[in-house]
């Protein structure tokens, strides 16, 4: 676990086997530290060290919502709530903002934007992920393209579909 935070685990996405020793030696260690006995998320949010929370300065928050417009950002902390927590409810999140782009231009304006800023972003396509890594753990800008719901293609000749990254794989079927 030295120098593992909770950010590489879930956001740098660990191979499975990487990870399942990482929840072992956490295991161990709480039972040997405090006696505590956890299991899997549980034990890995128990021993890693948390990473600072980012802060949002409110002119660049504004100049994020001016991408999308104000019908297209989620500020309020009650509304944000579904794109906060994982299916299971084993991680939740926080942010500043929730941003909806309607389109791959403003997709790009965001990106752009915060690779200028050094703003950190977590994208969502359907926020049916079970590893955590669709949840903003330190007041990260959420990009949700939930939106971008469009089914372009269906080839049935090569049995394949064209997808906008906000389709869903319910919604696919």
């Amino acid at each position: 676990l030295a120098g593992h935070t909770r950010h590489q685990l879930l956001h740098d996405r660990l191979d499975v086997p990487v990870f399942a020793r990482v929840i072992q030696v956490a295991r161990h260690r709480l039972a040997a530290e405090s006696g505590a006995e956890l299991h899997g998320a549980e034990a890995v949010e128990a021993v890693l060290v948390d990473e600072p929370k980012r802060t949002l300065a409110p002119d660049l928050l504004k100049r994020f919502v001016a991408i999308v417009g104000d019908k297209y950002a989620i500020t309020d902390p009650e509304m944000q709530q579904p794109y906060l927590v994982e299916m299971r409810d084993l991680f939740r999140g926080v942010t500043p903002v929730i941003l909806r782009p309607g389109s791959v231009a403003e997709v790009a304006a965001i990106v752009k934007l915060a690779n200028d800023t050094k703003t950190a972003i977590v994208p969502q396509g359907g926020n049916t992920g079970l590893v955590g890594g669709q949840v903003p753990h330190h007041n990260e800008v959420v990009l949700s393209l939930t939106r971008l719901d469009k089914i372009r293609e269906v080839d049935p000749v090569s049995n394949t579909m064209t997808v906008e990254a906000g389709v869903t794989l319910q919604r696919a079927r």
